[in-house]
């Protein structure tokens, strides 16, 4: 009798997987049950994204080489996002992009759950099942996981890395603290091995992280230099096949054209059919030569840079689709069934969406857009507790992939991967606009 007390007791201490309210788990399974229904129905399982075919090609030289593959499109660009198809090839090469296409679903559903979670732990619940809706629902957002490319992946893991960044401040034992550092590290690897241009923001978001909850300690610089040594493995292992395959050592060769197809005096800041960039000496070979060299004429044309850098910015939030729309998301599902899309088909329609009506629709949808981001961030910051280190961080992502777009080329397909973030900023920005503050900060009070 008394050895079956022990084991009900021992059975009622073992943790429990709750899934919380009907709604944070009903509407990601609803979202992913909805995407299986519509990958059963698209011809090749798959949409292709914006640079589909030259993922699958660099596919291609993998099955037919290995790893090693010298093919010029797996060093132009990142070798990753294609690594990984190639190892689902290797399970099926028939059902490789079935498997492709379930697998960004079913990982995108599991970050909007997990978020969910984290989040309704904190005072952001009252607003959240609006912040789970949007993003499970949300068209250009949600239905990116259908597409080739990288965005849907790159989203997923990093409100992933995020919550884990959490558990370092919540946990009280050092060994928990490394291994949620080592953690956040793989994640992040794991993002830039897909699209190297979200080192940055796991960098920097880390180290003003780790930073402020401990300070400039030895433990700070433990736990940073922990989730460094695994975060790094992944950059390392691109720059280590490239090196077998062209005998350099490097992570893509993009980066060079990219930033200079939006800079120049002819440049727009985003993507033209006219010639631009910057005219560099003859002895630019490599791509971090040409970095060096667009560095240079933003740093001796000031005005010129304000310019681009306002343009790119317009860019980087512009609508999906009328006459403010820049950038490479002409392939967004969304716009399969857009109605403004649908409209513009007509000559009457057309001159709708991108006559005066269409261009100050766009204007109220912009600024609106960027308003609420920014309110929602500076109202949560007025909260208590996590909220405000929920709105930093939030804010940082946004702002680094913001930045990264300014320094290269403005495009609105480069805020999908932190569209999740801006969800969190904007949602709170729609509460902040008709509510008084869920919790004020007791440092902020009259006294």
């Amino acid at each position: 009798m008394r050895e079956k007390n022990k084991e009900n007791s021992q059975k009622s201490n073992r943790p429990k997987l709750e899934f919380g309210p009907f709604w944070l788990w009903g509407f990601p399974l609803l979202g992913f049950l909805i995407k299986l229904i519509v990958i059963a129905n698209i011809p090749t399982h798959i949409w292709l994204g914006a640079d589909g075919e030259s993922y699958l090609k660099g596919v291609d030289a993998l099955l037919q080489s290995g790893l090693y593959s010298k093919e010029g499109i797996l060093q132009y660009f990142p070798a990753g996002y294609p690594i990984l198809i190639f190892l689902f090839a290797k399970i099926s090469v028939s059902n490789a992009l079935v498997i492709l296409a379930i697998f960004q679903s079913m990982i995108f559903a599991w970050a909007t759950w997990l978020l969910g979670k984290f989040l309704l732990s904190n005072n952001y619940r009252k607003i959240l099942p609006w912040l789970i809706f949007f993003i499970t629902f949300n068209p250009t957002f949600s239905l990116a996981s259908l597409a080739i490319g990288y965005e849907s992946l790159v989203a997923s893991a990093l409100l992933f890395s995020i919550i884990i960044l959490f558990k370092i401040k919540q946990s009280n034992t050092l060994k928990t603290n490394f291994l949620s550092s080592m953690g956040f590290g793989l994640i992040s690897g794991f993002t830039s091995f897909l699209q190297p241009r979200y080192l940055a923001t796991s960098l920097i978001i880390l180290a003003y992280w780790i930073v402020k909850e401990f300070k400039i300690k030895l433990i700070a610089i433990k736990l940073l230099s922990a989730a460094l040594i695994v975060l790094m493995i992944s950059p390392a292992a691109l720059m280590y096949r490239n090196q077998k395959a062209t005998g350099k050592a490097f992570i893509s060769n993009n980066l060079g054209v990219t930033m200079n197809v939006g800079a120049g005096p002819k440049s727009t800041g985003g993507y033209t059919n006219k010639a631009t960039g910057v005219t560099c000496p003859e002895n630019v070979k490599t791509d971090n030569q040409r970095v060096l060299c667009v560095l240079k004429w933003y740093a001796t044309n000031p005005v010129q840079t304000v310019r681009l850098s306002f343009n790119k910015t317009l860019y980087f939030f512009s609508p999906w689709s009328g006459p403010m729309a820049n950038g490479t998301m002409a392939r967004n599902p969304w716009l399969k069934v857009n109605p403004v899309t649908q409209i513009a088909k007509s000559p009457g329609g057309w001159g709708l969406v991108y006559g005066w009506f269409g261009k100050l629709t766009s204007w109220i949808w912009e600024i609106a857009q960027i308003g609420l981001l920014i309110w929602g961030f500076i109202w949560l910051r007025r909260q208590a507790g996590e909220l405000r280190q929920i709105a930093t961080i939030s804010g940082l992502a946004v702002a680094i992939s913001w930045l990264v777009s300014v320094g290269t080329i403005g495009d609105h397909r480069f805020r999908v991967p932190v569209m999740g973030f801006m969800l969190v900023l904007q949602i709170a920005g729609v509460r902040g606009l008709s509510k008084k503050p869920l919790i004020l900060n007791p440092s902020r009070k009259k006294r």
